[in-house]
């Protein structure tokens, strides 16, 4: 979710089978620690540690201190048809951990949390992200190739173009944008004839959503959305849309209703420490992101090919952080809403788009 990939780029495409080993080979010899990957629980209400080790609550004073703090987190949850149980990690007597992210927190309780901390495994992650990257570049793998050319003029023979000699494709997208979440809404079904099974996404987190996103997935064809995700996913929908466009049929809530009803696997590409780096600085957060989005599409092991949905800034290098498109050996694609006519306009090996990024290709439309 960098905050840049709001804002607009340009870029390149043909894989060759060569180019898909060579970066295989590179990703048995990075770090791929799983439990190096985990975030712990998002967020603690605990006041005896809250209040210091100099400071001796008595037990009186810690119930009364954890009811205050869980009450306006429980009406809060009870209006958007959820309960506390159903954010809970576990509890005690002196202690209560939920998995909220920090977007959900702030729905809730707006920028002051009382007693609620976050976890602090994001200095963690992001050093093993810096030496993951150091790693990544020491190695000085070559480039793909500039594409050719794309003889396609429409979305779905351009993705199946990146597709058919690889592995997967990152699709970046402005996160305000219409015309990305259309055309891969549109293409779905014939995205997944065409041997894509899994779609990997920016914005779940794995401690958050990913039970209730699971439950959701193999339940029957035409079951509803749990509130918990679709609250989730229309929060995110309501942060990057405007006013008008709030009620479009296009949007992160109805992308993976979309999948769920073709049959994808659908993956969260984000923890709660990922999802928080952006507080401390927008370069940090492509690195936490980008090392965990890319160590989780290679532990996932896809049966088939598979696509990963991301910020423009994710698919891509950008400020010297490598894109999940370089850390797999893929392509890349980006599809924005700044195009001067309602067909696609198709540019390859753009160059300097938004004025650092350099995707393989680009699709514009008019919306």
């Amino acid at each position: 979710m960098c905050t840049a990939a709001r804002a607009w780029p340009r870029p390149r495409l043909q894989l060759k089978a060569k180019h898909c080993r060579i970066r295989t080979s590179r990703r048995a010899i990075l770090p791929s620690s799983r439990a190096g990957v985990r975030a712990r629980t998002p967020y603690a209400l605990a006041p005896s540690k809250a209040a210091g080790k100099s400071s001796q609550l008595s037990a009186n004073v810690v119930s009364i201190l954890l009811q205050e703090g869980k009450h306006p987190l429980e009406q809060r949850l009870e209006a958007q048809g959820l309960k506390l149980a159903d954010v809970v990690v576990s509890k005690g007597r002196d202690h209560l951990h939920i998995n909220l992210n920090y977007l959900e927190m702030d729905s809730c309780l707006g920028t002051s949390k009382g007693l609620w901390a976050p976890d602090s495994n994001d200095k963690k992650l992001i050093a093993r992200a810096a030496r993951y990257f150091d790693d990544f570049n020491a190695q000085k793998l070559p480039e793909l190739a500039p594409l050719a050319k794309v003889k396609s003029k429409d979305s779905l023979g351009v993705m199946r173009e990146l597709l058919r000699d690889a592995p997967g494709l990152v699709i970046g997208e402005g996160h305000n944008s219409t015309s990305s979440k259309r055309e891969l809404i549109n293409n779905m079904k014939s995205l997944k004839a065409s041997g894509v099974t899994t779609l990997f996404m920016e914005h779940l987190c794995a401690e958050s959503h990913d039970k209730v996103l699971n439950n959701y997935l193999s339940a029957p064809k035409g079951s509803p959305m749990p509130a918990r995700l679709k609250n989730y996913l229309d929060l995110q929908s309501q942060g990057y849309q405007a006013l008008e466009e709030l009620h479009t049929k296009y949007n992160f809530t109805t992308l993976v209703e979309a999948a769920k009803h073709v049959g994808l696997r659908v993956v969260s590409l984000d923890t709660t420490s990922t999802y928080m780096a952006p507080e401390k600085a927008e370069i940090k957060r492509a690195q936490a992101m980008n090392y965990y989005a890319a160590e989780k599409i290679g532990l996932s092991k896809p049966e088939g090919k598979w696509v990963a949905f991301v910020g423009a800034t994710h698919a891509t290098s950008c400020d010297g952080v490598p894109g999940l498109a370089e850390l797999h050996g893929v392509r890349s694609l980006v599809i924005d809403d700044l195009g001067l006519k309602s067909r696609a306009t198709v540019d390859i090996n753009v160059k300097d788009y938004g004025g650092k990024l350099n995707p393989d290709v680009r699709l514009s439309y008019k919306v």
